[in-house]
Order: structure tokens, then C-alpha cells, then sequence
């Protein structure tokens, strides 16, 4: 039996043979830098992958520039996902583009704070001493 929906068409939370699919946390986003063999940056390639290992797999099949060598990745947390538009996953992004993504990510507040709990006193000013 397969998991059909009104207009004959294949529902998305089941696979062909019907059998449901197993919604897992999101896939990891990582962060990879290529440079050119004198070690000048190039760009910045965002994939999305399980893992680094699988992510740089993807991206020697992905059409690197000419000479581009992996120079460092960091995986991107949720906060900071929210920042990069969704386009720009699995493409070779221009140094001056992969700047500004950084001011935004680094500017963006990640978390609210909250107030000071009751307990906590201000600070006041120390007290002169009359006389001295």
C-alpha cells in the first residue's frame, strides 16, 4: 500500500513503499575557506553534510576554481544559519560576500539577556570616609 494523497500524488512524509521516513534533527552546516597553493584566499563554500568528512567530499565534486586547496572549515550553529540566506548553500561565495556574512553573524545578539534576578543588589559608589 502506498502512501498516496487525494490527487494521486505521493505523500512527502512517506517513501515509495509506503514505509514513513524518520524526521532526524537538521543537517549540519559547515563553513570551508579554499585557498589558491600560495596560500591568497579565494572564497568561501558553504555545504550542508553529516559530517566535514562528507561535506569536503561534496565539495571536490562540486566545480572548485582552478588550484583551490581546502584551507579550514567551522560547523554553523542554528543562530548562525539564520543569517545565510538559503541560496547561497552549496555555492562558491566571493571573499568581499563571505566578509559582510561574518560582520552579520558577528553583529547579530545571539541570545537575549535577562534581567538581573531581585537578589542580586546594584552597585553603588563607595562611600567617602568624612575626615580623611
Amino acid at each position: 500500500m502506498r502512501g498516496r494523497l487525494a490527487g494521486g500524488t505521493q505523500s512527502a512524509e512517506e517513501s515509495s513503499i509506503g514505509v514513513p521516513f524518520a524526521r532526524g534533527p537538521p543537517m549540519p552546516v559547515f563553513w570551508m575557506t579554499y585557498k589558491t597553493a600560495m596560500g591568497n584566499p579565494i572564497g568561501v563554500l558553504i555545504m550542508e553534510a553529516p559530517d566535514l568528512l562528507h561535506a569536503r567530499f561534496r565539495a571536490e565534486i562540486f566545480e572548485l576554481p582552478r588550484g583551490a586547496e581546502f584551507a579550514e572549515a567551522y560547523p554553523l550553529d542554528p543562530q548562525m544559519m539564520k543569517h545565510i540566506p538559503e541560496r547561497l548553500i552549496g555555492r562558491m561565495i566571493p571573499l568581499a560576500m563571505a566578509a559582510d556574512l561574518l560582520k552579520q553573524i558577528e553583529h547579530a545578539d545571539p541570545t537575549p539577556k535577562r534581567p538581573p534576578d531581585r537578589s542580586v543588589r546594584k552597585r553603588t559608589a563607595p562611600r567617602r570616609r568624612r575626615g580623611a
